[in-house]
């Protein structure tokens, strides 16, 4: 979300200005904070007002007609085992999983952003470790801990839902280790 106008105070030259009012470490920080929340709550939002639309607010207006799907090769999905606390419940804890998963990835991309000299390597890293993340697991087989099937589980049967959590945790095992890597060089990159 924020790497954009990162990069471009990168460009102009405005980090060095700043580190005169505030200590480097606390604005690098900042950003990451405010990047955090601000992809949060759009991946939450993306998935959460369509949610309440589709649930709620259709059935009222009654302006799709959906009629039973025969033969759904796909009959429960990994977050479906969630339903038994209710429909609610259900959209809530879903759309605050794809918004954490939002926020990781974009954190990622800030850090690389801070990271690295290259932009646009920076900003494809995130994109490209979740598309390899994906081609490799299904090529080994493992299909079931794929980005995309722990993320959005609609085209795969049911999982256990600890088959969710490895991408993430692996994800946030990256996010830990340039976490540390920008802290323990920080002068070296902004010095």
């Amino acid at each position: 979300m924020y790497a954009i106008y990162f990069v471009g105070e990168q460009k102009n030259y405005f980090i060095p200005y700043v580190r005169i009012r505030i200590p480097l470490a606390t604005y690098l920080f900042s950003k990451l904070v405010v990047n955090a929340i601000l992809s949060f709550l759009i991946a939450f939002l993306m998935v959460f007002i369509p949610f309440i639309f589709s649930m709620y607010i259709e059935p009222v207006l009654d302006i799709v007609h959906l009629y039973p799907a025969d033969g759904n090769p796909i009959p429960y999905t990994t977050f479906e085992q969630l339903l038994f606390l209710g429909t609610l419940p259900y959209g809530i804890i879903y759309s605050l999983w794809v918004g954490l998963n939002g926020m990781m990835y974009a954190t990622m991309g800030l850090l690389l952003v801070m990271i690295l000299e290259k932009p646009f390597v920076a900003l494809s890293i995130p994109f490209m470790y979740y598309l390899l993340g994906n081609f490799i697991t299904q090529i080994l087989g493992y299909e079931q801990f794929s980005p995309t099937y722990t993320i959005f589980p609609f085209s795969i049967s049911q999982q256990p839902l600890w088959t969710v959590f490895v991408p993430f945790t692996i994800l946030c095992i990256v996010i830990i280790i340039l976490g540390f890597y920008l802290k323990e060089n920080l002068h070296k990159h902004y010095g």
